[in-house]
């Protein structure tokens, strides 16, 4: 999935979509994210991925693309982000309230309790952090952190 793929979107009525799920999209690049930081009403951001679909991660300059996203209160990135770190750059996100993760890696809680950190600087609203993964690496109680609700789970793609 690539920009000319979204080009629908970049239509007049991109300002009335206020849900978008992209699910299991095959050769999905980066260009894909300049129409959607065009649909400035945007409520809830799912891009949802398996660890074994032929994506290329998201780089920190393509994510500044969504930062026009100011009404975006759930946001889900499986298997698009290189490091936590790149998350950073969201900082128009200011109405994110959930925040749905996958990495290709499990973390250990040290990691976790980092990526916790930088979420809480970046999204003033976060509330509730998800981390899942495929191969139950990730099982185990949730938490809190300084506020934020950490939880943890596993899927399979059919789950979404």
């Amino acid at each position: 999935l690539t920009g000319v793929g979204l080009d629908p979107f970049g239509s007049a009525w991109t300002s009335s979509v206020r849900d978008l799920l992209l699910k299991h999209c095959q050769a999905m690049s980066e260009e894909c994210l300049v129409p959607i930081g065009r649909m400035s009403n945007l409520v809830s951001l799912h891009i949802l991925t398996t660890i074994s679909d032929d994506i290329d991660v998201f780089e920190r300059e393509s994510l500044l693309h969504l930062n026009t996203l100011s009404a975006l209160e759930s946001l889900s990135l499986f298997y698009v982000l290189d490091e936590p770190e790149d998350l950073q750059v969201l900082i128009g996100l200011t109405a994110l309230e959930s925040l749905n993760l996958a990495f290709d890696d499990a973390m250990d809680i040290d990691e976790i309790e980092y990526l916790c950190a930088i979420l809480l600087q970046t999204f003033a609203s976060l509330r509730t952090l998800r981390i899942f993964s495929e191969d139950g690496s990730m099982e185990r109680e949730g938490f809190r952190y300084k506020g934020l609700e950490v939880e943890y789970a596993t899927f399979t793609f059919w789950d979404f």
